[in-house]
């Protein structure tokens, strides 16, 4: 749903929070994966209480938040996406 989303109006996002483990086909890399090749401005977290996943995510340069997290470790993570996001925007 959030890439029909996406590919419908990218506009109307500002982040994309996610978790590697979802229902479904799609787990949360890939679901990073496909918002990065449809929208490589958009940042994304991803967050997960698995190390391996953590480790291909990371390797893979998908910025991904440990769980469980402080609520102020979570805003701290989507504050540094969105100014990284911002930089890349500013950047000729």
């Amino acid at each position: 749903d959030a890439l029909r989303r996406l590919r419908h109006d990218a506009t109307a996002f500002d982040l994309v929070l996610t978790d590697i483990v979802m229902p479904g086909a799609m787990d949360g890399i890939g679901l990073a994966l496909s918002v990065r090749s449809i929208c490589s401005w958009l940042p994304v977290v991803v967050m997960s209480g698995y190390s391996t996943s953590m480790h291909k995510a990371t390797a893979l340069g998908i910025v991904v938040l440990a769980k469980p997290c402080t609520p102020q470790t979570l805003s701290r993570a989507i504050r540094d996406a969105l100014s990284r996001s911002a930089s890349k925007l500013a950047s000729p």
